[in-house]
């Protein structure tokens, strides 16, 4: 940047804007990000795979908290995000891709299967093919989650840097 009419530089300024920026942000996220003081959140949504608008039936109603826990809702967002990392998974073992498949996994990424999948507690002979494959409910608490199976199995998921992450498998 060159020197402005005066002699004086637009650098400071420059710096000051990228700085407010960077402080917008920084307090984006954390407003965003919740969760961050260990407050403990449980939150549901009943989803029907392979749908675009999935419909929300909370379990525990969204007004009132219980003695332990704060409720607050399931976001839309993390429901379709949670869904979408089971059925990528289940899609991807079955076409044995691990380096698809296995990044769906927590510490999975650059692993092979079926070891990925092992390491967390997952059978790959005990999924349901991606044909069975239904989402009937997720369950939100905090950086975890579950995706209950309409076959009875559940997934367990974890957020780790905004993605959400398989920990497990229950088979039905």
């Amino acid at each position: 940047m060159g020197p402005v009419q005066g002699g004086r530089s637009r650098r400071p300024l420059a710096i000051a804007f990228a700085l407010a920026v960077i402080i917008a942000g920084v307090a984006l996220a954390l407003v965003l990000g919740g969760d961050d003081e260990g407050e403990k959140s449980a939150v549901t949504a009943h989803t029907t795979s392979g749908t675009s608008g999935a419909s929300r039936r909370p379990t525990v109603p969204e007004a009132v908290p219980t003695a332990t826990e704060k409720t607050t809702p399931v976001r839309r967002h993390d429901s379709q995000r949670i869904e979408q990392t089971v059925t990528t998974f289940v899609e991807f073992a079955e076409q044995l891709d691990s380096r698809r498949a296995c990044s769906q996994v927590l510490g999975g990424r650059g692993r092979q299967l079926p070891g990925c999948a092992e390491a967390v507690g997952i059978d790959l002979r005990q999924l349901p093919s991606s044909d069975e494959l239904q989402v009937d409910e997720v369950k939100v608490s905090g950086h975890r989650a579950a995706a209950r199976l309409s076959s009875g199995g559940s997934f367990r998921l974890k957020e780790v840097a905004g993605k959400w992450k398989l920990s497990g498998f229950r088979p039905s």
